[in-house]
């Protein structure tokens, strides 16, 4: 397990701000939660990681060693710190896809537990990875399905950004959601024009409990609480 590291955070938290459109976009935050307070710093294992596609092949030659390989152990290197979140490899061997989970401290969605799997192309870094949430969600900027609205992993992309930029984002989301650029827009909609109302909806989605607005009934969310 791997924590995050504080270094850059300003800068990423400024830069991922929720936004609408499938998958990505650009838009501001907007009310409800404070940015989850950043613990103790937590190293972890990260050896193994920072020496996948180093291993010699037959004949004693060296493997080639793909740029995306070595750009994701420079950020896994960089991963440090925060109690609110950690990372994890399913297949140590395959630094591209990584598990990403986050218990926001303050918030809406204070005190659940979300997963995100994070999947970087081969590309990466001229292209953005791609986040996905393993559980369903209340939330104007994360659809039902779990599609993640972030300008970050779309249109406000550049190389010079990193995982830490990428998670730093999706803490963000659980902060600060915005409703005036969303992904489902029922929720958004409900967020902009009763945040009381929103507030008691998500408290009764974290106990599994459905969700009613609109003349529309959500059920199926997980007990997290």
């Amino acid at each position: 397990m791997i924590g995050l590291k504080k270094k850059k955070k300003k800068q990423a938290a400024e830069a991922a701000q929720p936004v609408g459109g499938g998958g990505g976009g650009g838009g501001g935050g907007g009310g409800g939660g404070s940015t989850p307070d950043e613990g103790k710093t937590d190293t972890g294992k990260i050896g193994g990681l920072l020496n996948v596609g180093s291993k010699r092949g037959g004949g004693g030659r060296s493997k080639r060693v793909p740029a995306v390989v070595l750009r994701l152990q420079k950020d896994i290197a960089e991963l440090d710190g925060g109690d609110t979140t950690q990372v994890t490899f399913p297949d140590e061997a395959n630094l591209k896809v990584m598990n990403c989970s986050i218990s926001p401290k303050d918030g809406y969605w204070a005190g659940a537990t979300y997963n995100f799997t994070i999947s970087v192309p081969d590309d990466y870094p001229h292209k953005a990875p791609h986040c996905m949430l393993k559980e369903k969600i209340y939330h104007p900027n994360i659809d039902l399905e779990g599609n993640v609205c972030l300008n970050i992993l779309r249109a406000d992309w550049k190389p010079v950004l990193d995982i830490n930029a990428v998670i730093y984002g999706l803490i963000f989301l659980l902060a600060m959601p915005n409703g005036d650029d969303p992904l489902n827009h029922d929720a958004a909609k409900h967020f902009r024009e009763n945040a009381t109302s929103f507030k008691e909806s998500v408290s009764g989605s974290l106990r599994g409990s459905s969700v009613r607005f609109g003349g529309k009934t959500v059920s199926g969310f997980p007990r997290l609480l």
